[in-house]
């Protein structure tokens, strides 16, 4: 349950960064700032459960970002 709402948390903070109406979304990494241009989920979240660590769930997904320095 938690795995799939990180995940959803996720989704719903990166959905609608960019597009024709885009609001550069500052992220600060280290010190420095970079902004991200882009985000577009490439492939849908899928449930996985661990096979080497028992009761260990993960969301795995793919997602295309576009960063400016």
């Amino acid at each position: 349950v938690q795995a799939r709402q990180i995940y959803r948390a996720l989704y719903d903070v990166l959905q609608g960064i960019g597009g024709h109406y885009a609001h550069y979304t500052p992220v600060t990494v280290g010190g420095s700032t970079y902004y991200i241009l882009s985000a577009d989920e490439e492939v849908q979240g899928q449930d996985l459960q661990d096979m080497e660590i028992p009761k260990y769930f993960r969301v795995v997904t793919f997602y295309s970002i576009k960063i400016q320095c």
